[in-house]
């Protein structure tokens, strides 16, 4: 009887790895390559010769803390708690928090570039909504664009002004998302009839300008912008299904979801963002969890299902695993 060996071989040993590397993406060159000290399994590429584990290329990359708590936190965040809330909740310090939701961010923001490239025919809605970062005394805005079709939220810009400037700024986040804009439409800012008309002549456009007295609304104007008269925006509406008359209900819509998910955007308290870099990293993690993970009631799946960038209802931690 030939003598046992006491060398346990791990059963991932003896599978072949599906993971590609993150260096040259080649998969069949990809080999087991021994355990890390706390039990995550390593790999190496054969062919760059670099190695990796599973958080390789993930918000989890050299954390200790386990992946459940690090995306059960930052589901926290994005679910209406504050900082100092899901601190106390959690039993964790600030400045990890906020690392965590930096980490997210950055990865969020690489996940929606990669991503949200929507091929179907698109009607803008732009509109902005104000907070405030460090104190009461700095307004800060949020430009917000979303598809009225499939309610995808195609991008963000944020500035503490509303100038020409900053409007192009923010019609970047979006152009490069979508391939054939059927129309748009949006609030009275002069800023966006200035650049629909330079960067998007051929598209119907037309604005909605609303007057109130004090906080009433008193008065609804549609307003025609270019060659296009609002008749012509209002059938491309139709055709698209999504009702008869001009309106911007789906960007706000959007803006409300917004402030009921954030903290960080609820009015009269203090929860308001100290920190833009914060804010920032918060609304990329929010944009990848309602285009990927929050079910909208009237399509009955995610927006990004809707628009056909992703196959299936994702979860939080699905987005924040997968690499990019």
């Amino acid at each position: 009887m030939e003598p046992t060996s006491n060398k346990i071989i791990s059963v991932s040993h003896r599978k072949k790895p599906s993971l590609p590397c993150p260096q040259c993406k080649a998969n069949p060159s990809v080999i087991c390559y021994g355990f890390q000290e706390n039990g995550l399994q390593r790999y190496i590429c054969k062919s760059c010769k670099a190695t990796f584990n599973t958080k390789t290329g993930t918000p989890f990359a050299r954390l200790r803390t386990a992946i459940g708590k690090v995306v059960q936190c930052v589901t926290a965040l994005v679910e209406n708690q504050g900082l100092r809330n899901a601190s106390r909740t959690f039993n964790v310090k600030r400045r990890e928090l906020v690392n965590w939701m930096q980490r997210a961010g950055d990865h969020c923001r690489r996940v929606l570039d990669a991503k949200i490239k929507v091929t179907k025919p698109t009607f803008l809605e732009f509109d902005e909504l104000y907070t405030y970062v460090h104190a009461r005394a700095f307004l800060h805005y949020t430009w917000t664009c979303v598809d009225a079709v499939s309610k995808t939220w195609l991008g963000f810009h944020l500035s503490f002004e509303r100038s020409f400037e900053e409007a192009k700024t923010f019609f970047k986040t979006f152009e490069k998302r979508v391939s054939t804009i059927a129309g748009a439409s949006s609030d009275g800012l002069p800023q966006y009839a200035e650049l629909m008309a330079k960067r998007h002549a051929s598209v119907p456009f037309a604005q909605i300008v609303k007057k109130h007295e004090g906080r009433r609304l008193v008065e609804v104007i549609k307003k025609q912008v270019g060659p296009h008269t609002v008749a012509d925006v209002e059938f491309v509406i139709t055709k698209l299904g999504l009702g008869t008359e001009l309106n911007t209900s789906a960007v706000e819509r959007l803006n409300a979801t917004l402030r009921s998910y954030l903290a960080r955007l609820n009015r009269r308290t203090l929860k308001f963002s100290k920190h833009v870099g914060n804010l920032k990293a918060l609304m990329f993690v929010f944009q990848a969890y309602y285009n990927f993970c929050l079910k909208q009631d009237e399509l009955g799946t995610t927006p990004a299902v809707a628009a056909g960038v992703s196959p299936r209802l994702l979860s939080l931690r699905q987005v924040l695993t997968g690499r990019v």
